[in-house]
């Protein structure tokens, strides 16, 4: 009961703290790219609601928020992997790779309507942090559903 407690409080810290990072992340990311926002005159937390944002500012961006997706998704793994029984880990590892390749297909397949365009990319890498942040509140539904009590923090306020 008391790991339970704890791994829904490390859940709901974990999603909380990588909203109020990610800005900082993007914009460190951004800084370290070449050709990156900073450089070309646009923040990272404005450039899909700038109206003059260039396609090749829009495709970094895209980037940056697969990039932070695919960390959180990684840090949420490590969490769950550290409180749910070995046969649960080994089944989740094998059902994780299974997930990961039919992500990988499907935004590739969603990416293909712009085939050709350049806006190919951004269209893959945002349909990649899609189906990471969907992965993210699926698994930690089913972790709250079989695992938490009705008296445990966290389960209602990380499902957001």
């Amino acid at each position: 009961m008391k790991n339970n407690k704890i791994l829904c409080f490390k859940l709901l810290v974990l999603v909380s703290f990588s909203l109020c990072v990610s800005s900082c992340q993007q914009a460190k990311s951004a800084s370290q790219t070449s050709n990156s926002l900073k450089e070309i005159g646009l923040e990272t937390e404005d450039c899909f609601s700038n109206p003059r944002a260039t396609q090749p500012e829009l495709n970094i961006c895209a980037q940056e928020k697969f990039l932070e997706s695919e960390e959180v998704l990684r840090e949420f793994l490590e969490i769950l992997n550290s409180d749910i029984p070995g046969r649960l880990q080994q089944q989740l590892a094998s059902n994780q790779e299974i997930w990961t390749g039919l992500k990988e297909q499907d935004c590739e397949w969603v990416a293909s309507f712009f085939e050709g365009g350049s806006m190919a990319s951004m269209q893959q890498r945002l349909c990649m942090a899609a189906y990471n942040q969907k992965r993210i509140d699926f698994l930690n539904n089913a972790y709250c559903m079989a695992w938490a009590s009705d008296d445990q923090i966290g389960c209602d306020d990380i499902l957001r």
